[in-house]
């Protein structure tokens, strides 16, 4: 911006008028008019200055950092500054201080209703809850209201809602893609907890069919007995490494229990935790390319495919794989095997046949041979 542009911009700031401003000083009686020069010069100077910030911000790939500002001006704690992320220093609208009662608010919260790390007491972000959320997160309230005010954002809540019900009370078929939830009673969604399993080997997943049971690394072993421990559901969707696909999803029944099948997974049974009862609701073979469009928030918004074992997912994502998984045609994964005619338990009845004989939380099991 050269210097004809800087006075013809201040020009226009300081209008066409002559008397910009008068100083009157009735104690000597006459009028002293503010030489309009000086202050043009001001107008100049700030505006270069200002022009010489937006340049900086503009190499560094930002645009002006006052536009279109929302909040006032560092009210909120910079979230990249807290990852010593920020670039834009002294330009930046946001607070580059750690001040807890100006904390931005966290996205995971903002996006499933519930965060993970808040409840190990590792986030310090804001979680705020949406109305939305809560008014669709009721067991008793009428969802009609929400899904037909025609707006988008809240279709999909009305959409997740649905979910939720569908979790306690609805049937795909007979064994039910919601179907393990039985009885009247209701729980809150986050409540509910999925997470994915990758195996290692696809014959992991014919013994966990066989037995009904699972086990996974130290690390894993104690998540998913502290989901366990603290949710009502825990769902564990399987895919074996390799297989291009998901072999189907299970219901956690127990906690790990000592002495469970103790030894089944062979030599590396020594790495893993105690095994945990599992019941496969569904078996499948459904292809990753039929779930490209699902996408985990929870692991950098990865596609289902990049998961790792042991990826928590959020409630309406388990929703989107669940019914993906329902729709797929139901298939036997030990047929055309060497274990379709092993003795194996019927996930249908086994688990409540030892919840009555109160043998569920026991290492009570089938006769077996270690894997390897």
């Amino acid at each position: 911006m050269d210097s004809i542009d800087l006075e013809s911009i201040a020009n226009n700031l300081l209008g066409d008028t002559n008397d910009v401003m008068n100083l009157d000083d009735s104690s000597s009686g006459y009028n002293n008019k503010l030489d309009r020069s000086v202050l043009k010069s001001m107008a100049i100077a700030v505006i270069k200055r200002e022009a010489d910030k937006a340049a900086l911000l503009k190499l560094k790939g930002f645009e002006r950092a006052d536009i279109e500002r929302r909040r006032g001006k560092h009210s909120v704690v910079c979230r990249h500054w807290l990852k010593n992320m920020c670039m834009k220093g002294e330009f930046c609208d946001f607070l580059h201080q750690l001040v807890y009662s100006r904390m931005p608010p966290c996205t995971i919260y903002g996006k499933i209703g519930y965060c993970p790390d808040e409840r190990r007491g590792q986030c310090t972000m804001k979680h705020i809850k949406d109305d939305k959320v809560d008014e669709l997160s009721g067991s008793d309230e009428d969802t009609s209201d929400v899904e037909h005010k025609g707006e988008q954002d809240t279709s999909s809540f009305a959409e997740f809602h649905r979910f939720v019900r569908a979790v306690k009370t609805s049937n795909c078929d007979k064994s039910g893609i919601w179907g393990i939830w039985n009885g009247p009673n209701e729980s809150p969604s986050h409540r509910i907890k999925c997470f994915i399993v990758k195996s290692a080997q696809i014959i992991n997943i014919y013994y966990s069919i066989v037995y009904g049971v699972w086990a996974t690394g130290p690390a894993n072993t104690k998540r998913f007995a502290d989901a366990f421990a603290e949710s009502d559901h825990v769902i564990i969707v399987f895919s074996g490494n390799e297989s291009g696909g998901i072999q189907g999803y299970v219901r956690v029944m127990t906690p790990p229990i000592e002495n469970l099948y103790k030894g089944i997974w062979g030599n590396i049974s020594s790495r893993l935790g105690h095994n945990f009862r599992v019941k496969w609701v569904r078996q499948c073979s459904l292809d990753f390319s039929k779930v490209n469009n699902i996408h985990n928030p929870l692991n950098d918004n990865l596609p289902l495919k990049k998961s790792r074992d042991g990826t928590e997912l959020p409630l309406v994502v388990c929703q989107q794989v669940c019914n993906a998984i329902c729709n797929a045609p139901q298939i036997d994964l030990l047929k055309g095997t060497p274990f379709e005619h092993w003795d194996k338990i019927n996930h249908e009845t086994y688990f409540d046949e030892l919840l009555r004989k109160n043998q569920l939380f026991t290492s009570v099991g089938l006769p077996y041979t270690p894997l390897y």
